[in-house]
């Protein structure tokens, strides 16, 4: 299981976090965060992909969100900001 943790560090491209389970504090996110999980979910089988966010900001434009969760994938936002011009701030697909 893959399992890391970042501090105070700015992602000027879009982040996608597939596997395992990370976190955050501190950072930045100019392009969105893309957390996807297992689509094996009728099995029920594989670890769940999770992400934790401490006091972190996320920024999008146009057509994407600040954070998009797609099948079995957690996250956690503590203490964050989330700033969208045109999209919705957080989208959650199965």
């Amino acid at each position: 299981m893959l399992s890391e943790k970042y501090e105070n560090q700015v992602f000027a491209e879009k982040v996608k976090i597939l596997e395992g389970t990370l976190t955050f504090e501190n950072c930045i996110f100019e392009k969105g965060v893309y957390i996807k999980g297992d689509n094996k979910r009728y099995f029920l089988v594989g670890e769940v992909v999770r992400a934790v966010f401490n006091s972190c900001a996320f920024h999008s434009k146009g057509d994407d969100p600040c954070v998009a969760l797609w099948t079995r994938a957690q996250g956690e936002f503590v203490g964050c900001k989330m700033f969208s011009e045109d999209y919705v701030p957080v989208r959650i697909d199965t």
